[in-house]
């Protein structure tokens, strides 16, 4: 506890005496952990001591003409100028360099698209050597799905049509669960009609809610397509009185 005759010092490193250990009380109660003293710093595997010195120093944030930023983007800023203004070493050196880039990226998108390939492939051949039973306990956890999976080897691109993670996948499950539910009124007026067929607001609203289905169902991929479709096939006559194209309001809402 400080003197009173003394001063007492506030701010960094000078807390207040309420909040101070008492003499003989440590701050640190469990102490330095057995084995931490004087204890080597671990690498990253496969790296040894002189090439972790050298990716640190890399990494390391230098102050230059253009601001602050990393040694390693430094250097190659100015190798790149130098060999903007002609400099023959340093064409050679930045274009051998591009060039090993686009490999390395060539040869990962090449490795991708097989194992992509080769996954759909083994999901197709259980489909059909195993039974039913197998394929939905096997398809129970894959994510993404082998059937949302389309490789492009012409392009060298993947799409997945439907979720790539759990999250994803429980957004499209809520987002399907709209979709049926949306097929559930356009039943419900569909009876409505049936019990009044001479009714125009409702043979208007269920155009407009059958069409608004149907739009959202030619959008899902093929896998999560509703396959019963709800009134009539696309193309087919429409089995009520014509009538004339649906207005806004009533576009926008339903019969109560």
């Amino acid at each position: 506890m400080p003197d009173d005759d003394k001063p007492i010092k506030n701010g960094r490193g000078y807390p207040p005496v309420e909040h101070q250990y008492p003499p003989g009380v440590s701050g640190n109660i469990l102490g330095r952990p057995v084995g931490s003293k004087n204890k080597k710093k671990r690498h990253p595997p496969g790296l040894t001591a002189s090439e972790q010195i050298a990716i640190e120093e890399a990494e390391r944030i230098v102050k230059t003409s253009d601001g602050e930023m990393e040694a390693i983007r430094a250097v190659t800023r100015s190798q790149m100028v130098s060999a903007i203004k002609g400099g023959s070493n340093a064409q050679r050196n930045t274009l051998d360099r591009i060039d090993r880039v686009e490999a390395t990226q060539l040869a990962q998108r090449q490795s991708r698209l097989m194992q992509f390939e080769e996954y759909k492939q083994q999901y197709e051949l259980l489909a059909q050597t195993g039974t039913k039973h197998q394929l939905a306990s096997l398809c129970k956890g894959l994510l993404p799905h082998p059937e949302d999976v389309e490789v492009d080897f012409d392009k060298g691109t993947i799409a997945v049509r439907g979720p790539s993670t759990t999250l994803e996948r429980k957004v499209w499950n809520e987002g399907l669960a709209a979709h049926t539910k949306m097929r559930d009124v356009v039943l419900e007026i569909r009876r409505e009609v049936a019990a009044s067929p001479t009714d125009r607001r409702l043979n208007r609203a269920l155009l407009v809610w059958t069409d608004r289905f149907m739009r959202r169902n030619d959008q899902l991929p093929e896998r999560y397509r509703l396959k019963w479709l709800p009134i009539w096939k696309r193309g087919a006559s429409i089995p009520f009185p014509a009538l004339e194209k649906p207005s806004r309001r009533a576009a926008r809402s339903r019969p109560s």
